[in-house]
């Protein structure tokens, strides 16, 4: 975090910090270029108070998320992360939301959240 020698513009007494750049391993890019922060996700999917756990996995052309809880409608998430990601700018984004018992954690107990497509792999030439 930084703090900035400046007042804040909207007049707030508080000391003004540079913003916060989030993990660059949890945006995701899909193909066209558009970067999606995960805040995209994370705001759809805590809105629904029966959502306890999530996890998002990157697809192709939208995500597969996996939610640990019971969510009034699963299908509407899934609408509501799918239409935040086209006024984003991905195209046609599909969404599927799965309702689990547990989500897998790292061997520090932790669950990560979010799960980019792996980058792509250098073309080989033979």
């Amino acid at each position: 975090m930084t703090v900035l020698e400046r007042p804040c513009p909207c007049g707030s007494a508080h000391r003004l910090i540079a913003d916060v750049e989030s993990r660059l391993d949890d945006v995701f890019t899909y193909p066209g270029g558009q970067a999606v922060h995960p805040h995209v996700f994370a705001s759809v999917l805590r809105r629904d108070p029966g959502v306890v756990e999530y996890q998002v996995r990157q697809a192709p052309a939208g995500a597969e998320v996996l939610v640990v809880g019971a969510p009034a409608d699963p299908a509407a998430l899934a609408r509501a992360a799918a239409a935040e990601l086209a006024r984003m700018g991905v195209p046609g984004p599909a969404v599927e939301v799965t309702v689990v018992d547990h989500l897998e954690r790292q061997a520090t107990g932790k669950v990560r959240r979010f799960l980019p497509l792996p980058a792509a792999s250098p073309a080989r030439s033979g």
